[in-house]
This record gives structure tokens, sequence and C-alpha cells, in this order.
């Protein structure tokens, strides 16, 4: 069975309007976002200013239900750190609320993602929910009554370490401005370096520390707070904010941090995703399988492969290509063959269905005939898809495949995509970002099956694609 694709013509005055709707409905969402945010810093003030009489004010002096106003609060109060990246990211607002009422750790997993690119949906932000408390949160029978008193001791110890958290997060923010000149803001940011260095000591036991390891990331930026609050003379300021901010971020990606020295400067900017390219990478702890067509010489085989994927097949026309995989794969099932005559219903079910489907037809080296250039498969990988259901998608492309000229053949794909139950999206991704030593951007095309968001935690965040692996 072939799918077909409507094509986009070259010059479309259709195309040029939505792109111009699309810019302005961006620019209103931006806005939606930051009103939000605003409005949860007004409600914040208030609340300190009209204690115990907030929830009557908000009600009848300013029209919003308590309920509602105290999302915004918690939005502001937790998320407003983030900020900048939720409103550049065009994060719903419905979104920023959902994950301000969630869990810390539930906060720090959604941020990751949305920092990778990835564009989040309440239904993800609950689904992130699930796997942190492994049961729905929203349902509670009469077992969980049995458990009140060691609910409420966990929520107690739950909520300081979280409070520690926000205020290691405001500081951090702070060291990040770089202004560390004059004598009263170093003595103000010494104060609270000590502060939270004592709050730390006395919640270490709380605190999630790595296993195995003699010293943990919260041991370490409790020691980074403490030698920043002792420092002495201007010149040494720096160096021990940079400590504290490696730390920081040690607390947060304690699994990356595992690989670098705690003394290495980094550039918080692009942490965790930039990495030496002299690290070796350990395959992930799982057993997922991986689909891979126009699999070329193998570059992206290494890493789907490094990201702990199982190639089922590789499937690749040009011999010479085919030689490097098998030489490069021992072991592997490498078909030579046109993708065109390809039947992928023997690996129906697989967990990953990735390649990079000729770019030619979208190349500005090229004529950019799009759906109308013969060497266009992205049509196949559609009939792929429908035919073998993986449980994710990823495809690879140039980012000419992005310019306006094929917004409708965009569309039409992810139109196609959804009809059989995946919602994708389109992402660009430049390997510089990811360490490798080439600036090599590409428009990427991945998502889970829509039918099965509520996988445990560990499958979904392999699914969702080592990028370290995939950009080696």
């Amino acid at each position: 069975m072939t799918t077909e694709i409507k094509g986009a013509e070259p010059t479309n005055q259709q195309a040029k309007h939505l792109r111009a709707l699309r810019d302005r409905a961006r620019r209103i969402g931006k806005k939606s976002s930051s009103d939000l945010f605003e409005l949860g810093a007004i409600l914040e003030e208030a609340a300190d200013l009209l204690r115990g009489r907030f929830g009557v004010w908000v009600e009848h002096e300013c029209g919003i239900e308590p309920r509602t106003a105290h999302g915004y609060r918690r939005a502001h109060t937790r998320l407003g750190s983030h900020k900048n990246l939720l409103i550049e990211q065009r994060v719903l607002p419905t979104v920023i609320v959902k994950l301000a009422g969630a869990g810390e750790d539930v906060r720090t997993e959604a941020i990751r993602m949305i920092d990778s690119g990835r564009r989040l949906r309440v239904r993800d932000v609950q689904s992130l929910i699930k796997d942190k408390s492994g049961a729905d949160p929203d349902r509670h029978g009469p077992r969980e009554a049995r458990h009140t008193l060691g609910h409420s001791l966990r929520g107690l110890i739950a909520n300081a370490v979280e409070d520690a958290g926000t205020r290691i997060e405001a500081f951090a923010a702070q060291l990040e401005q770089g202004d560390l000149k004059g004598s009263d803001r170093a003595k103000v940011l010494k104060s609270e370096a000590s502060a939270l260095a004592g709050v730390l000591a006395s919640m270490l036991d709380f605190l999630p520390e790595k296993s195995g390891d003699a010293v943990g990331p919260w041991s370490i930026m409790k020691d980074a707070l403490a030698d920043f609050s002792s420092t002495s003379g201007p010149r040494n300021m720096p160096a021990a904010a940079e400590s504290v901010l490696i730390a920081y971020q040690a607390t947060r990606h304690p699994e990356a941090m595992a690989t670098r020295s705690v003394n290495k400067a980094v550039k918080s900017s692009v942490w965790p995703l930039s990495f030496s390219t002299s690290e070796k990478i350990r395959p992930a702890k799982h057993s997922l399988t991986a689909l891979e067509v126009c699999a070329g010489a193998g570059g992206q085989a290494l890493g789907i492969e490094r990201a702990g994927f199982r190639h089922v097949a590789l499937v690749e026309m040009d011999r010479h290509a085919c030689e490097t995989l098998r030489a490069n794969f021992p072991g592997s099932n490498v078909i030579e063959q046109d993708l065109r005559t390809f039947d992928p219903t023997p690996y129906h079910g697989v967990d990953l269905f990735c390649g990079g489907v000729p770019c030619q037809p979208f190349s500005q080296a090229g004529k950019m005939k799009g759906s109308e250039d013969d060497r266009d498969l992205f049509m196949e990988a559609i009939r792929i898809i429908e035919q073998a259901r993986p449980r994710a998608v990823m495809l690879e492309n140039v980012t000419g495949l992005l310019q306006s000229r094929f917004d409708d053949y965009r569309l039409d794909i992810l139109q196609h995509l959804r009809r059989l139950g995946y919602d994708a999206e389109w992402h660009t991704l430049n390997s510089a970002d990811y360490g490798v030593p080439q600036r090599r951007v590409r428009s990427v095309l991945e998502r889970v099956d829509i039918h099965l968001v509520q996988m445990n935690a560990l499958t979904r965040q392999r699914i969702d694609i080592n990028a370290r692996g995939v950009c080696s």
C-alpha cells in the first residue's frame, strides 16, 4: 500500500499567509506565557500584604478563583527561574500551571525535555507525574487513608527540600549574572551561601545522592557553598562562583556529571548536552529495538546503538555503503534493497523506526522539487510506519525542508502520522551543540505513538532519544 502525500508549489501565497498567521499566533502565545508569570508575581506580592485575606481579595477584587490564583503564584515561585526558557519555547500557560503543581522531580525532568526542544502538553506532564509517583495522583482509595501520617511526613520533607532547592536555584541565577563586584553585594551573597550550606547540611539524609559514590552531588553543593561563603578577596570570587554553578548543575543532572570533573569549567548555557568527544558514551541499560532505513554508512546507526538500541535491520540500497555497515556492525541484519520494495511486516511492533530519507529533494544546493522529486521517500517512510507500527519514529533531513515552500508538505506528513496515532513534531538540531566537532544542522521529525504515552519512564526517556548518541 502506497500512501500519497500532496506536494507543495514552490511559490504559494497561501503558505506565506499561513506563515504570517503562525508568527502572529506565536507572538500572542509568548505574551500569554509572559503575562502568566507577571500575574503570578503580582499575586505573590499581594499575598504577602494580605495575609489571611488573600483568598477573599483575589476572588472579589480581581475576579480570579483562589485556586487559579494559587496556580499562578506557584508558576511564579517554582518556575520563575525558567521563565525565559518556557516563554521562548512557547510552552502553553496550561502546561506551565500544571507543571508548577507537580513535584520537583517532575519539574526537573520536564525542564530538561523542554530545554532539549520537546514541546510538552498537559497530557505529557500528567504522564510524567504518573511515572514518578507510580500511580495516578488523582485517584486515592481507602488504602491510602491508612498511610496519612507517612504521607504527611514525606510531604513535609518534600516541601523542605523543595524550598531549599528554590533558594539554591535563585542563588545560582544571581551568580550566573556574573556581577560579583562591590563589597555589599559580595557580603550578601556570601551570607546567603553560608545559610544554604547550613540548610543542606541539616537535610543531606533526605536529598537524592548518587548511590555508590563516596560524595554525592548535594554534598558537593554544600561544600561549594561553604567555600564560597568563606572566600576572601574579589579575585577569588569568580572561581568560587563557578564551582557553585557546576555543583548546582550536578544536583540537576547527576547522571551526566558522573563523567566530569567537578572542578572543570562548563558553560551552563549548553549543560548537560555538550561533552568532550574523548568521553566514552556508555550504552543505555535497556533492550529497545530499532529498524533503520536509508542507513548510509552508519553514522546515525552508531548514535542509535550508543543510545542503547539494538538494530533488527539496517536498510540501504547502496552496495558500498552496505559493505561499510557490515564491516562496522558485524552480525547486524544489513538489507541491501530499494526502500520502495522493502517489506517491513516482519518487524511489526519494533520500538523505534528511524532513518535519514534522501535530502536532495529539499536541499538548498539542489532544485528543491520536494515531493515532485523521484528521490523523495517520505511517502515510503509513512508506508513503512503504517505497516510496521513502531512505538516511536525519528526521521532526519536537511533544514531546507523547513522552508515555507514545504509547509504544506510537512503538515501533510504530520497529518498522516496523526491518522496513524503518532503525535509528531519537527525539531532543529545542531551536532555542534552536542560535542561533535562539526556544525551540522538537521531537521528531525520524532514522537512516540500517542496510544503509548503511558509507557514506563525508562522506555519513554530512551525513546525521547539520547541526543548525545544520535548526533555522534
